[in-house]
């Protein structure tokens, strides 16, 4: 497999004509082998709205070939929001990530009416929630769009709703479905759809959309900067007028308007002379080429899907490290883009700087929505490939673009078989001397605090979660589980020191959630821990059929139309022409002599809903463990729990 590239594009000063972001720019690129289409409508990419919107027309495609216009019907003043993108810390929750993953992979009893959270789970959660202080554009992109592939979906979040323009954001009914949509962005199989339009041209990336809007696969389509920034819209019509392509797109900065992304088939280099993540920041535009624009198709946001976040293992076997790890890094600072700086073979990575090439078996995406104000990373390493590696936290100021020091971020790794880790810290001005996670290719993570920096740190397994305060260049090691089903961890005290032994059980004896406060003294190796039973959570029934109700296939997903306003001409759903690619994971075989590649946009493997844990009910914990008595925990783990498979 070839060298992955990170995220990038290049930024263009934005234009103004006749009261509309005219996205046309002049620019140097490699030449194209892609043939253009004999039809074009001259004049059809630059309509202006009538409405002095600042936006485009609604294309018309009726009578026009369907090479030079092809729309869905999609109207963003009928068929998207009325508020624009906002950020604010999510409000995912145990409801929310059983409608995700099942309850067998987020509450210690499947069985239970409420929900004791696994402490992998909660950790996850709080993650994707302060990621979304960073905006919510993946959400608002993709409720839309499977709204108006199956209109009958708007009564169950709004019955007095006429369309979803008239949906309210002050409706939680609302803003939860948005961000349950917001967090299938890393879904293994998203994560496959991502990277299959790593090595495709814009024009390539033209002929899906096209293909998709003939048959009804409805995509979200992301752009990214060369800040490491990443937006999603939907993308409503393809139009060609001889010279150049505009992808009419419902932009969730601008509700109520018509935006245009255009395609130069000559350069091979689209632009967006709106693109902003921030809708309140003046426009400066974006600008890109391959590997910088993708689309992902609704059909692959199934849920239940495998969880990100690892769960017991089965009772009395050694765990195995699985085939994959996943970091994720998050931050609220509103000026901060953070990502992460990989070493790998002696040679280190940086996810946040544009052009980035990526070692094989390495995915490095930018939460989309998470680059308005405050950001997050997600990277997935084949452990196949990449047997080890060290990571750390990185910042860079979104003013600046400058490495930024005492910029506040989390960062967590998961390995099925292994703890998951989280670190809360802040980051330094320079390369430390030791990676905040060094992991070994046994699946065992050395945890090391950045220099002049405290930290506080979060380890969970199955149903046994410890949090602790680290002091200045305080470090532990966390082993994988073992044949008697917990984890080891070695504090690192004084040099010479005595260093305690430790470990933290995946499974207590009654079945119960425990979490632990630790306290390591690295003057006398001391550790204790308090433990007190996790409160159990509400899970909503009717709350979770609603959400898996909006992630259900169409009732005809062959017929792109949604009800609310059918499309203006019978010219917008021809079948592909030819040379177009089919659209990915729309089944079609691709047309003759055409030589896009298509591959790798199916669904990942191992998508199968998690099995039960067959955990016993919670009877209650009083555990308290200190000096040297033994860590949270310490029995064998309960039968017939199964690691979810491994994250894209």
């Amino acid at each position: 497999m070839a060298a992955r590239r990170s995220l990038l594009a290049v930024p263009v000063s934005a234009r103004l004509a006749c009261l509309a972001f005219a996205a046309w720019v002049a620019v140097a690129g490699c030449g194209s082998s892609q043939t253009l289409p004999a039809v074009g409508a001259s004049g059809i990419n630059g309509q202006v709205a009538a409405d002095g919107s600042g936006g485009f027309a609604q294309p018309d495609c009726a009578g026009i070939d369907p090479q030079a216009c092809i729309a869905s019907g999609f109207v963003p003043d009928v068929n998207g929001f009325s508020f624009k993108n906002w950020a604010g810390t999510g409000s995912i929750d145990a409801t929310t990530m059983v409608a995700l993953f099942g309850k067998e992979s987020v509450c210690a009893d499947a069985a239970s009416d409420d929900c004791q959270v696994l402490p992998a789970a909660q950790q996850w959660a709080d993650q994707v929630n302060q990621a979304m202080n960073g905006g919510h554009c993946e959400g608002m992109a993709t409720l839309p769009q499977r709204i108006f592939t199956d209109p009958t979906l708007l009564s169950g979040i709004s019955p007095s709703a006429a369309n979803t323009f008239a949906l309210s954001k002050e409706d939680p009914k609302v803003t939860s479905a948005i961000e349950f949509w917001w967090t299938t962005q890393m879904f293994p199989a998203v994560q496959e759809a991502f990277t299959s339009f790593h090595d495709q041209e814009p024009t390539q990336v033209v002929d899906a959309l096209k293909a998709g809007l003939a048959d009804g696969t409805n995509y979200t389509m992301a752009i990214y900067s060369d800040t490491g920034a990443g937006h999603s819209v939907t993308p409503i019509a393809v139009t060609f007028d001889g010279s150049q392509y505009a992808i009419s797109i419902y932009d969730n900065n601008y509700p109520g308007t018509v935006q245009h992304v255009m395609v130069d088939p000559a350069t091979q280099r689209w632009s967006y002379a709106a693109g902003t993540t921030n809708p309140d920041s003046p426009t400066t535009g974006w600008e890109g080429g391959t590997g910088t624009i993708d689309l992902t198709p609704m059909s692959i946001r199934e849920v239940p899907t495998g969880a990100p976040f690892s769960v017991a293992e089965a009772k009395g076997s050694a765990s195995v490290r699985g085939d994959s790890s996943s970091l994720l890094v998050t931050s609220a600072d509103p000026d901060t883009q953070v990502g992460v700086s990989l070493t790998i073979d002696g040679r280190t990575y940086d996810t946040t700087q544009g052009f980035t090439d990526l070692p094989e078996g390495v995915i490095a995406r930018p939460l989309l929505g998470a680059g308005m104000s405050g950001n997050g990373m997600y990277v997935t390493i084949d452990r196949t490939v990449v047997p080890e590696f060290e990571a750390s936290g990185i910042a860079r100021s979104r003013q600046t673009g400058e490495v930024a020091a005492d910029r506040d971020y989390s960062m967590s790794i998961d390995t099925p078989g292994v703890p998951r880790v989280k670190v809360d810290t802040t980051t330094t001005a320079g390369p430390a001397p030791d990676p905040t996670f060094r992991v070994a290719d046994t699946g065992r993570v050395d945890v090391t605090t950045p220099p002049g920096r405290e930290a506080r740190a979060s380890i969970a397994n199955g149903q046994n979660g410890l949090d602790l305060s680290l002091a200045d260049q305080g470090a532990f090691r966390v082993g994988p589980n073992d044949d008697s089903g917990g984890a080891p961890i070695q504090f690192q005290g004084r040099p010479g020191g005595p260093q305690q032994p430790f470990r933290i059980e995946q499974v207590n004896p009654d079945g119960q959630v425990v979490n632990f406060d630790g306290r390591f003294d690295p003057r006398n190796g001391q550790f204790e821990a308090q433990g007190r039973p996790a409160p159990p959570q509400q899970v909503d029934p009717s709350q979770v059929e609603q959400f898996r109700a909006l992630a259900a296939p169409p009732p005809n997903p062959s017929s792109p139309g949604n009800g609310q306003n059918p499309p203006p001409g019978d010219a917008q759903n021809p079948p592909p022409a030819d040379g177009q690619n089919p659209a990915p994971g729309s089944g079609q075989t691709p047309a003759p002599g055409n030589s896009a590649n298509t591959s790798g946009n199916n669904p990942a493997p191992g998508q199968s809903p998690p099995t039960g844990n067959g955990q016993n009910p919670p009877t209650g914990n009083g555990a308290n463990t200190s000096g040297n008595n033994p860590a949270p925990g310490q029995n064998p783990p309960a039968d017939g729990q199964n690691p979810p498979p491994p994250p894209g």
